[in-house]
């Protein structure tokens, strides 16, 4: 897999998920949520489409959490199953701060 298959995901973890993510804004749902408004809504639904495609993938955890790692990933995603767990949590950020309710 490479990176012009992912290119939502590359912008995410490239952009957002950068070696000082942590200083800029503390927690990785806020980094979701963050990304979601400050690149909108179409770029925040590319991002959680692609984040369910890698999670269905037949891939392996490893091979998943590697491709976050090639697209720029400085946050240490957790590790095995809990990973997958992560996938689908950070979907839901995503999607949660694009809704005009977030935050109400």
């Amino acid at each position: 897999m490479n990176e012009t298959k992912w290119p939502a995901m590359k912008k995410l973890f490239g952009a957002y998920f950068h070696q000082d993510w942590i200083v800029e804004s503390g927690t990785p749902e806020e980094v979701l949520r963050f990304f979601a408004k400050n690149e909108g809504p179409a770029m925040a639904s590319a991002a959680a489409e692609e984040l369910m495609r890698l999670y269905k993938s037949k891939k392996s955890v490893e091979f998943k959490r590697q491709l976050l790692l090639d697209l720029g990933c400085e946050y240490a995603v957790p590790e095995g199953p809990a990973f997958l767990d992560w996938l689908r949590d950070a979907r839901r950020h995503l999607l949660v701060g694009t809704s005009p309710d977030e935050g109400a």
